[in-house]
Order: structure tokens, then C-alpha cells, then sequence
């Protein structure tokens, strides 16, 4: 019987439709990655599936992170933009054709899939045009020849169907297999039916917003990422892909930390912010490595607790708005009164309104929290103080900081995933992990802009006797945000 091939759609069109110039287009792509790319072996990546004139950088940057790890499996996941359903489709096919060669399917994995939910169908009408999984395989094919591939069509998942996807595929992400998330981020303009700011204030406002998604990515709370994105960034089409993907770190004990590579947008392009889209790459650590002991954050505290905390802050500053200070409560958990490290920071709409923290907590927790977002609200010397009518517009966001702690060599900052402070004598500059991502900065950037803070000369970060340590964050959100 003759195999079953899945035809390009968009060869021709979204990249080049022939041997030679897509190999050179490949070249090019990986040839122009700065220095500065990170080339670490990796087990996965969220990497952008647009057209390569557009996202072709950014998705080769997520590659790049594997050309270092041996593997032989991809498991693709996409979202499908085409048809309408409910569950994913694994592809009916046994190759996909590019203008490179076929790739086989593994049908093998494939059917262990068909086995473990019915969640997962096959559909030929799912894959026939849909492009998220096809213009990942050129950059596979150029890093694996021999790979085989799991292609996935997410439509619609509840989130408890989401957690029983990330079951059924966790088995199958195995020391030879590399997870592939395909995914654009925000999508702003009139043919998304996403104009939330005008255009002429989308490249900062779209930036922040696709960053702050970002960041929940990073910090791995896949309820916080959903949640997220219904309320404020809903056109990032591989939400679902993604957030499986976080289910799956969330209990994989072999998984290290989220990073960010790269961030872009199609407006780089095109100059034109009427109609934008944003890509990011990020990529998750091996597997065969113990889970990175700097991941997660043991904070002690209950979703109704970190409500609480966040309740604490508004008071703060209503009682800062009232000319007074707010008395910490007596009947709070036992949490609340052991020392913490904290920041607070406010925000109206995507703009910054405030942020001040403490980095070496001696003082309560809840004391840490009430006094910051006063600080914050009334005493951060870059803004004037909050007014009534800002108090009813802010959003807040608490950051639980782990113990600082000092680094011999500077590659052991992780950008994206670790805050830093820079010291040099009496000279000190902190930066919260999100600034550098929020700003799109890579890691000379952020040190260089670290520097600056300190009020240092440029490249002085590099002198001998500059101290830096480093810390993670574990971020809660106000209901506003």
C-alpha cells in the first residue's frame, strides 16, 4: 500500500518551495544568530510559526538551542487555524513532505497517543492546510535528518482536559525525544479583532503585554497562564499547546526551567503596528538533569493565602491614600509572620506605575508586603505619588524572592529566569527577572543596563572587585491583572 503523504500547503509562500533556497534560507537564518544566543542542549521550545521573512529569526534561535541534544522523535504541538473543534488530531499521514524531503511519522507513538484519551482523534481535514506544524520541519530536518515526528492539532481543551493531555504525552517525552511548541504570541489589529490601544502606542504596549505572558510561562503556573490570556491576551494562538506544555513540567521531576530566547515581532518587519504580530523563542531544559534546584519556589502559601497578601497590599496603600499606615493584622497564617523577600509592583493598564522591594527579608512577611506597596504606590522617586483616582485603575503583583545568592562566574545567570544585583563598593543595582524579557534585552544588555543603574560606566559590570548574585521570583497577581 502506498504511504499516506501530507503535501506542503504553504511551501512557496511562507518559505521557499525548493531544495536549494530553502537550505540557503536555512543557512542564512542560523548563520546571522548573534553570539549572544544561547546554545545550550535543550529538551523543548516555543518557537513561532509564521512566515520565515517575519519569524524565521526568532524560530531559528529556538532551534539553535538544540543543535547540542542528540534526538531522533519530535512531538509537534500546534494550533490548528483552519477548522473549529473540540480535542486534538494526530496526524492520519505516514510522511510530511517539504521541499527538503519527507519526514516519517511516527506512527508507533502516534497510536500509544489514540490509546491513552480520547481527546486525541485523526483528522486529515485538520492537518490538509493547517502551517503550525510545517514550517517547524524544514528546522528539524536541518538538525536531524533521520527525526521522526508526532505532529498534534490542538482545537479547544478544558483545563482539565488540558491536564489530561500533558498525562497522555509526558510517557512519550523520552531521552531521544524534543517537545516542540508552535505558537505566535499576541496578535493586534482589526482582522484579529484584538485593538485594545491605538496603534501609535501597540510597540510598547505589545511588548509589555506578550511579556507578561511570557513571564507566566516562565514562572510555570499553568492556571495563571490560562487565565492570563482569556483576560488579556487571548489572540496567542498556541495557548492550549503551551499550557499543556507547562502540565507536563509541572510534573515531570526531570524537567529544568523555561528561558527565553528571543522576542520579536512581525512590525520589525513590516514597520506597520496597525496589524502585529509577536514572536517569542523559549526553550526548556534536559530532562536527564535533575529538575534545576533554583525552579520552583517552596512559598507555604494557599491560593486563598496569596489572595490575602494581595488584599494587604490594596489596604497599604487605600490607608497610605488616607494619611495613614496600615497595622499588620494578628490573625494571618503562620507564613505571614516569617521573614520574606518582596516586591511589589503596580501597574495601570500595561504601563508601570510603581515597583519597590526588599531583597534581604528580616521583617514578617505581611509587614514586607504592606510596607512596599506603600513604597511603591507613594515613594518610588520615578513616578509622584498614586492619586485616589489611580487607586481605583491599578493592578498589583507580588514577587516572593528567594535569598540572593552571591555567583562566582556570570554564566550562571540565567536570563529570563533569575533577577540579579549588581555591586561594586558602595554602588548597588537590582533587576527583577521579567525586566531584561520585558524589554527584549539579551544578557550583555541587561548587564550593561544593570551597570548604568549603579550609576557605573558602561562595561564596568566586567571590572574586577563587581560583585553580582542572583535570586528567582515566584510572581501573584491581583484579580485586576
Amino acid at each position: 500500500m502506498a504511504p499516506k503523504i501530507r503535501e506542503p500547503a504553504v511551501a512557496g509562500t511562507f518559505y521557499p518551495d525548493d531544495r536549494r533556497g530553502l537550505n540557503e534560507k536555512l543557512e542564512q537564518l542560523f548563520s546571522a544568530l548573534p553570539e549572544t544566543t544561547p546554545q545550550r542542549a535543550t529538551n523543548g521550545i516555543i518557537v513561532p510559526h509564521a512566515g520565515y521573512t517575519y519569524s524565521g529569526k526568532i524560530a531559528a534561535s529556538g532551534f539553535a538551542t538544540l543543535r547540542t541534544r542528540h534526538f531522533n522523535r519530535a512531538i509537534i504541538l500546534g494550533p490548528s487555524h483552519h477548522v473549529s473543534f473540540y480535542g486534538v488530531s494526530a496526524a492520519p499521514f505516514d510522511k510530511y513532505r517539504t521541499p527538503l524531503g519527507d519526514v516519517d511519522v511516527a506512527a508507533d507513538a502516534c497510536d500509544q497517543l489514540l490509546r491513552a484519551t480520547p481527546l486525541i482523534t485523526q483528522r486529515s481535514d485538520v492537518h490538509k492546510f493547517e502551517h503550525a506544524v510545517e514550517v517547524e520541519l524544514p528546522f528539524i530536518q536541518a538538525l536531524s535528518p533521520e527525526c521522526r515526528i508526532v505532529p498534534l492539532i490542538f482545537g479547544l481543551l478544558s483545563p482539565h482536559d488540558i491536564h489530561e493531555m500533558a498525562h497522555s504525552i509526558a510517557p512519550l517525552w523520552d531521552e531521544d525525544t524534543v517537545l516542540i511548541i508552535s505558537s505566535d504570541f499576541v496578535h493586534y489589529g482589526k482582522r484579529f479583532d484584538f485593538l485594545p490601544f491605538p496603534a501609535t502606542d501597540a510597540p510598547e504596549k505589545l511588548r509589555d503585554l506578550d511579556h507578561r505572558a511570557i513571564r507566566r510561562i516562565i514562572d510555570g503556573d499553568v492556571e495563571q497562564f490560562l487565565g492570563f490570556t482569556e483576560r488579556s491576551a487571548g489572540t496567542i494562538c498556541g495557548r492550549i499547546p503551551i499550557a499543556v506544555l507547562l502540565a507536563i513540567i509541572a510534573d515531570d521531576a526531570r524537567a529544568d526551567a523555561v528561558t527565553e530566547i528571543s522576542y520579536g515581532s512581525s512590525s520589525d518587519v513590516s514597520e506597520d503596528y496597525s496589524h502585529s504580530v509577536g514572536y517569542a523563542a523559549l526553550a526548556v531544559g534536559e530532562t536527564t538533569a535533575p529538575r534545576h534546584a533554583d525552579r520552583k519556589i517552596d512559598t507555604g502559601l494557599s491560593s486563598n493565602d496569596s489572595s490575602l497578601l494581595i488584599n494587604l497590599a490594596y489596604q497599604s496603600i487605600r490607608a497610605g491614600l488616607d494619611n495613614h499606615t496600615l497595622t499588620p493584622p494578628v490573625d494571618t497564617p503562620l507564613r505571614f509572620r516569617q521573614p520574606g523577600n518582596v516586591f511589589v509592583t503596580l501597574r495601570i493598564g500595561q504601563t508601570l506605575r510603581g515597583c519597590i522591594g526588599s531583597l534581604h527579608g528580616r521583617e514578617p512577611l505581611q509587614e514586607c508586603v504592606i510596607a512596599n506597596a506603600a513604597k511603591a504606590a507613594f515613594e518610588d522617586p520615578r513616578f509622584p505619588p498614586l492619586s485616589h483616582d489611580e487607586f481605583e485603575n491599578i493592578t498589583i503583583e507580588i514577587s516572593l524572592l528567594t535569598e540572593p545568592r552571591p555567583i562566582a562566574d556570570i554564566a550562571e545567570f540565567r536570563l529570563g529566569m533569575h533577577g540579579i544585583i549588581l555591586e561594586f563598593e558602595k554602588s548597588r543595582a537590582v533587576f527583577l527577572p521579567d525586566v531584561a524579557t520585558e524589554n527584549g534585552w539579551d544578557k550583555e544588555s541587561t548587564l550593561e543596563h544593570l551597570s548604568r543603574k549603579a550609576g557605573l560606566a558602561p562595561g564596568h559590570w566586567r571590572r574586577n572587585g563587581v560583585r553580582f548574585s542572583i535570586f528567582n521570583t515566584i510572581h501573584i497577581y491581583s484579580r485586576h491583572t
